[in-house]
């Protein structure tokens, strides 16, 4: 048998290296798309009052400070009565998505009226194939 050198099959090598690593550019594309997603909702649903809306997005195991899920459901529906009551704007789109594996953090999210603003992180997890929110960030 013939031994060929290593570089003629250096082409095919880089090859399988550059589709691997365009799986794992597309895998990550296709998580923040559903992150993206999970953000526009909680938006939607932030400005139209939809404290039950958003709360399907929250996870069971969400925790903020001294608050679980069903402790938030009050708590945000106060914070959407004051900001809607005040033209107030919610702002996803300039958000960074920063991804670790089976969880991701949303931030800055801008909350923003007349009588003020407030800057909130948003931690997620993936369960059961969907990100849902385990957690706050308040800044």
């Amino acid at each position: 048998m013939v031994k060929q050198p290593f570089h003629r099959y250096a082409p095919l090598t880089l090859l399988v290296l550059s589709l691997a690593a365009g799986c794992a550019s597309l895998a990550q594309h296709r998580e923040r798309t559903a992150i993206g997603q999970v953000m526009q909702e909680w938006k939607a649903a932030f400005l139209a009052n939809d404290s039950e809306g958003l709360l399907r997005l929250y996870s069971d195991n969400f925790r903020f400070e001294d608050r679980d899920k069903a402790a938030m459901k009050d708590y945000m529906a106060e914070a959407m009565k004051e900001l809607n009551a005040d033209d107030g704007k919610v702002i996803v789109e300039y958000a960074t998505i920063d991804i670790q594996g089976d969880k991701a953090l949303v931030m800055p999210i801008s909350l923003s009226a007349r009588r003020g603003s407030n800057t909130i992180g948003l931690e997620l997890s993936k369960e059961s194939g969907r990100w849902l929110v385990v957690g706050m960030q308040n800044k």
